[in-house]
């Protein structure tokens, strides 16, 4: 790809996270309710192995971030249980962490007008595994987005690593954006991102108002465009807000509504 058209490519990515970020921090309440995924699809929520739930937490060592008690949510077509996942994702809901593993909506079979959005069946996994953990879906405070394969995402979380400014954290020497830096917008602009941001948006009140605090890239960042290595994100999240500690453009607070069980 020409280096004019990854500029271009990661302005736009920007200019989409920044209005996704505008659209989460203002005090409008979600107007979004999704069918219940288990209406429509085969869903199975079961332990995760310890070998992967291991894996997990070897991967954001040093993030401040551990998981225990980690679950899988695994979503097929309805009438289907035995085929390969759709959509495929742990959880911990005592720690609060998502981890996106698989979420393959092409192999989504269920006809039209009987399927749901990526980011509607993930909040409703994320939703049931916090449940069964006795916690709740607001409790929900770090994403990580798991081997990154889109190929822009990739280009665009590599561009950020060479003309962003960032913070190196932890003992891997992590990239870490936070809105200051433009590959904190880049980022969240990209699919993977969007997706992660349409998915809060989408149940603000139930997520109890977070927005994103810090996007941290969890490998290396050594790889160059030509090469397919896969990268992984942390998406971290604010905490639990009932009022916003923020103004809107006109310089007024923005209120946030008190929901039963959310809050501080």
């Amino acid at each position: 790809m020409a280096s004019h058209d990854i500029v271009k490519e990661y302005d736009a990515a920007r200019k989409t996270g920044e209005n996704l970020l505008s659209q989460l921090d203002n005090g409008e309440p979600s107007t979004t309710s999704g069918r219940p995924v288990k209406s429509l699809y085969e869903v199975e929520l079961n332990p995760l192995r310890a070998a992967t739930a291991q894996n997990v937490n070897t991967t954001l060592a040093g993030c401040g971030i551990s998981t225990s008690n980690m679950v899988y949510v695994e979503v097929r077509p309805s009438g289907q249980p035995h085929v390969d996942a759709v959509y495929s994702n742990w959880m911990d809901g005592r720690n609060g962490v998502l981890v996106c593993n698989e979420n393959f909506k092409d192999r989504d079979k269920n006809p039209n007008g009987q399927k749901l959005y990526p980011s509607e069946i993930l909040w409703q996994s994320w939703a049931m595994a916090a449940i069964d953990q006795g916690s709740l879906a607001s409790d929900l405070r770090a994403i990580v987005r798991l081997r990154i394969i889109n190929k822009e995402a990739k280009r665009i979380i590599w561009y950020a690593g060479q003309t962003s400014s960032s913070t190196r954290k932890g003992p891997k020497n992590y990239r870490e954006y936070t809105e200051l830096d433009h590959g904190f917008h880049a980022i969240l602009g990209t699919a993977n991102g969007a997706s992660t941001l349409r998915m809060l948006l989408d149940h603000k009140q139930d997520a109890g108002w977070r927005t994103v605090e810090k996007v941290i890239v969890l490998e290396s960042e050594k790889a160059e465009l030509t090469e397919k290595d896969s990268r992984s994100i942390l998406i971290l999240l604010t905490d639990r807000r009932t009022k916003a500690d923020r103004t809107d453009d006109a310089g007024h607070s923005i209120s946030y509504l008190r929901l039963p069980g959310v809050g501080d």
